[in-house]
């Protein structure tokens, strides 16, 4: 691969929109960054850093309200604004509110018909955060993922709360078809990942020695894991890990060591070094390297983010600076 472009002061990498890459900057710009050659097409200044949605080949900010992007005017125009005062996004084809009470460490969660101000249900949850969805399925759950409340999509009523205090659960969740997938954290660097019936929270499966942060390729059922020396493949249709091969002669060989996560791809699976300036790509049929990159951004640099869209790979930096790789 060869450096096509390299940016400096990028915060955040959002998405791709319409041949361009969409980035906050460290001045809260939200940047559109062609994927041709890497240039700056548009630059649009808010006040903060928020979630960025696309929906519908459509660019929305999701903040105190949803604001959509207007190419006309190349701004962002109030869609809807908050009913309840709290935060906004969709559920689906609907709008749900997220209202965070301090004084009673209470959150509301109200449902909207589609983008409508009329209420499907609104309900009020103790000790609670936040709404969290994957899929059709809906949970509330505190910050720290103690607490997950299954809830009725259709009626916002709890039908069963699992509580995960020792352990907690890791920072992240996944989905497949019917089963919501959590990690535990049982030691440092020891996690289990357990298969939920994603309406029930009944558990399904349980595997022992995971990994922190998966790769998944939701077509197959594949759960992909690349940290360290260890090359993971695990089945979560059934919770069988197929896959788990020893990688310490390749890191050796390219002197590195991946991070955890990475970005999966029809060629494998792209990955980042751990506290290096270093990237490259996985062979997830041969488990071998096919290559390993230095970003050539200096010392004391090293990865944070690694994106690939339409045969570009995009690497953020420490030094918030964006390197933007093509074959």
């Amino acid at each position: 691969m060869k450096k096509i472009a390299e940016l400096a002061g990028i915060d955040v990498i959002e998405g791709f929109y319409n041949g361009n890459l969409l980035v906050f900057d460290v001045h809260n710009h939200l940047l559109f960054i062609s994927e041709r050659d890497g240039s700056i097409v548009n630059s649009i200044l808010w006040e903060d850093y928020c979630i960025i949605k696309i929906k519908n080949n459509h660019i929305f900010l999701l903040d105190d309200g949803i604001y959509k992007y207007d190419e006309a005017n190349n701004s962002f125009e109030l869609y809807r604004s908050s009913i309840t005062g709290g935060s906004v996004n969709w559920f689906g084809n609907n709008v749900m509110e997220n209202n965070y009470m301090r004084p009673s460490k209470s959150v509301c969660i109200t449902l909207f018909e589609g983008d409508s101000d009329k209420k499907v249900w609104e309900r009020t949850y103790l000790n609670r955060r936040h709404w969290d969805s994957r899929g059709k399925y809906l949970y509330v759950t505190d910050l720290s993922f103690k607490y997950i409340d299954f809830i009725d999509a259709e009626s916002g009523e709890v039908r069963n709360t699992l509580h995960f205090e020792n352990p907690p659960i890791s920072r992240f969740i996944y989905y497949y078809e019917d089963t919501l997938i959590v990690s535990l954290n049982v030691n440092r660097g020891e996690f289990h990942l357990l298969g939920l019936d994603a309406v029930t929270g009944e558990e399904k499966w349980r595997i022992e020695n995971a990994f922190y942060i998966y790769a998944p390729d939701n077509s197959t059922g594949l759960f992909y894991a690349l940290s360290g020396y260890f090359y993971q493949v695990i089945d979560v249709k059934n919770g069988k890990l197929v896959c788990v091969d020893d990688l310490s002669a390749e890191m050796s060989k390219f002197d590195v060591i991946p991070e955890a996560g990475g970005c999966l791809t029809e060629d494998g699976i792209y990955f980042r070094g751990r506290m290096s300036a270093k990237f490259g790509l996985l062979n997830i049929h041969t488990h071998k390297f096919e290559f390993v990159e230095d970003l050539g951004a200096g010392k004391d640099v090293w990865t944070t983010n690694i994106q690939y869209h339409n045969g570009k790979v995009y690497v953020l930096d420490s030094k918030d600076v964006l390197h933007i790789w093509g074959k």
